[in-house]
């Protein structure tokens, strides 16, 4: 049993099932909390909890999203085709890693926390944050 709720976590269930099916069976909306907050024990407790109401709006600064996949385009005009509408935004990725950077100012800081993210919720603040906070700061204000 303990192997399984290893694996679980690990997100290497080896049964040819992902964690996605998993968190549906478990609670509605095991999924949905799990992609605005990423921490399976956060996970377990609000979902054992019968009072439990899901709530989109509970992204906050510093905790990961599992933010949607990027859809392959071969080319920019069949990408301005598939959008129709100026509201969206759109930027090529061309190699390299995604980071999601969170940035805020707690009260009573001189400067903004910034910290980045993997879309797989890896904490990289040491890798890129050396390199890449004060350009992050000059940029976003808070």
């Amino acid at each position: 049993e303990i192997k399984w709720l290893v694996r679980i976590i690990l997100k290497d269930m080896r049964i040819g099932m992902q964690y996605q099916q998993v968190l549906k069976e478990f609670h509605p909306h095991a999924l949905d909390l799990y992609n605005t907050c990423t921490n399976l024990e956060e996970v377990c407790e609000k979902c054992n909890d019968k009072n439990f109401v899901y709530s989109s709006l509970s992204i906050q600064v510093f905790k990961c999203i599992k933010p949607m996949l990027a859809t392959v385009v071969p080319s920019v005009s069949k990408l301005s085709k598939k959008i129709s509408s100026v509201d969206h935004i759109y930027e090529p990725k061309y190699d390299g890693e995604r980071i999601l950077i969170h940035v805020s100012k707690p009260r009573g800081a001189e400067v903004p926390k910034v910290m980045y993210f993997t879309r797989n919720s890896k904490d990289y603040t040491s890798i890129y944050g050396p390199k890449f906070d004060h350009v992050i700061r000059d940029q976003v204000k808070s």
